[in-house]
């Protein structure tokens, strides 16, 4: 059997549910705050999923739980995101995604090295309707040495790693 811990497996959960210690509700990447009693051979955190947790304790917290999960030689894959630092000239950038006679699309991004953290949003000026939608992001990133640490803190073995194109670590784990 195989569990994804994602958007589309969590999205009933987070209507009815308020993240522990917090008034806000519980949206994508909450999934630290779910335990599952069933054990599966594979486990998948996926995209912002995981990035979107807020803390490194946060974030280990989850996996913690995901690895528990886990039948004995389960596998665990977990997707998360090396940004590419030069994109980010003064630590922001700024991308054009759409300029057409209804509308201009923005992407402003920030980056906080520090608490390896990227604050975004996709801004959408409607230029028929003379309105502007923002939808903020933020999420948090872990190294690919960082999360290949977090791994085996919690008693997984590497299988394999490797990065692609968009950016992305791929870590698989097993019991």
């Amino acid at each position: 059997m195989v569990r994804s811990i994602s958007t589309n497996t969590l999205e009933p959960l987070f209507r009815s549910t308020t993240v522990s210690g917090t008034r806000e509700p519980a949206g994508v990447g909450w999934t630290t705050y779910i335990d599952f009693e069933e054990q599966f051979d594979v486990v998948t955190i996926l995209g912002l999923s995981f990035l979107q947790l807020p803390t490194l304790e946060v974030q280990l917290e989850c996996l913690a739980k995901a690895s528990r999960s886990l039948r004995p030689r389960g596998k665990m894959i977990i997707e998360g995101l090396n940004p590419d630092l030069s994109r980010y000239k003064s630590s922001q950038e700024i991308l054009v995604s759409e300029i057409s006679p209804e509308r201009t699309t923005l992407r402003p991004a920030m980056i906080n090295q520090k608490d390896q953290t990227i604050d975004s949003s996709t801004m959408v000026f409607d230029h028929d309707a003379a309105a502007v939608t923002h939808l903020p992001c933020r999420i948090r990133y872990m190294w690919k040495s960082e999360l290949d640490l977090a791994a085996r803190l919690i008693g997984l073995s590497l299988v394999r790693t490797w990065a692609t194109e968009l950016e992305l670590v791929v870590s698989v784990g097993s019991l």
